[in-house]
């Protein structure tokens, strides 16, 4: 299984920093999905729910309006906004992101 490494970031910290399998979004023209090698792109984001799929776990939240940057091994998410639907809080995901940081 394919894997590439996915960043969400707000403006004033980073959210998520770990390799993923998958990733869903909603653009401005409808629902986009992501998988390790996808064509370099930069795409619109309007408010709506974001599906992460890692090898252990499916991630869910919503993100705010913002701007998608894909490149071949990483992608980029810029959101005004992010809200976790799971138990993980921002406060607990910020410090994952910071610590996989220092793995990388």
């Amino acid at each position: 299984m394919s894997l590439y490494l996915l960043k969400i970031l707000l403006p004033d910290k980073k959210i998520y920093n770990d390799k993923v399998v998958s990733m869903t979004i909603t653009g401005e023209n409808g629902q986009l999905s992501i998988l390790a090698n996808h064509a370099p792109m930069t795409a619109m984001m309007v408010e709506g729910p974001i599906v992460i799929k890692t090898e252990q776990e499916i991630i869910e939240g919503i993100a705010g309006k913002g701007i998608l940057k894909v490149g071949r091994e990483e992608s980029v998410v810029m959101v005004h906004s992010f809200k976790w639907l799971n138990d993980k809080t921002d406060e607990d995901a910020a410090i994952e992101a910071e610590e996989s940081d220092s793995l990388l």
